[in-house]
């Protein structure tokens, strides 16, 4: 792709989150959804060697990235590859499909694979499948209650998700029996590549604390895009766990 003027992958962390993904799929192929999962939960120390280990891979990935990506919010990468400067992005279907793409004509180029195996033992087994869902507040109206849980009962159903869907070109239904005539060849695959997974994360932000995933974990990760070097990924490492410990156990 370089050779043919390409920047490999679009890149874009302004706003901190998309990143998040990236240390998620990374780690969930090399170390697999448990260790993932309990990484989150701080079940595991940040120092652990597996982290170091995942972001030494991504350090690995970063020279093929587009550069600059703290600079850049995800909309602007996206926008390069729409407009034939990168040749791919690591980004959900629904954004990239949905919000960037401003030629129709553009929609019959995109495609999209599950992020390539690393760890054999894992494979392409798992991915982050965020989940939309509604909930009622512990504070609401008890006269209200029961409306409202007759409510939720409707829109978790297979057929309220399917008559949703008809006006959501790029999400897709969870529910078991759910029959979307309207889903598009890119939903079609969403659906496939996500009932191939043994398991699904949702997303940094949603598995750990919130507050620690905004407040720790994405100014650690926009200070490895900026310096990826060993030292600086030992140095993250301990002030990552520092916090932690304080999140965590408080």
């Amino acid at each position: 792709m370089k050779a043919d003027g390409l920047v490999p992958l679009a890149f874009a962390d302004k706003d901190g989150w998309p990143a998040l993904g990236t240390f998620d799929i990374l780690n969930l192929r090399m170390n697999g959804y448990d260790y993932h999962i309990n990484l989150m939960k701080h079940k595991v120390p940040w120092t652990d060697s597996k982290v170091a280990d995942v972001f030494n891979k991504w350090a690995e990935i970063l020279p093929y990235c587009q550069t600059g990506a703290t600079g850049r919010v995800w909309q602007d990468a996206a926008k390069t590859l729409e407009n034939k400067q990168a040749g791919m992005m690591f980004q959900g279907t629904n954004q990239v499909a949905a919000q960037y793409v401003t030629d129709g004509k553009d929609l019959a180029d995109l495609d999209f694979f599950p992020f390539p195996e690393i760890n054999p033992d894992f494979g392409q087994d798992f991915m982050d499948a965020p989940t939309d869902g509604f909930c009622i507040s512990k504070n609401a109206k008890k006269a209200d209650i029961a409306a409202a849980k007759k409510v939720l009962e409707y829109i978790g159903t297979a057929a309220a998700e399917a008559t949703f869907l008809k006006t959501d070109q790029w999400d897709v239904a969870i529910a078991n029996g759910a029959t979307v005539p309207s889903y598009n060849a890119i939903q079609k695959k969403s659906v496939e590549a996500i009932s191939a997974c043994k398991s699904v994360s949702q997303f940094m932000d949603r598995d750990t604390d919130p507050g620690f995933a905004s407040n720790v974990m994405i100014p650690a990760i926009q200070k490895f895009i900026d310096d990826p070097s060993a030292g600086n990924i030992k140095s993250l490492q301990s002030s990552i766990e520092a916090q932690a410990k304080t999140i965590f156990t408080s």
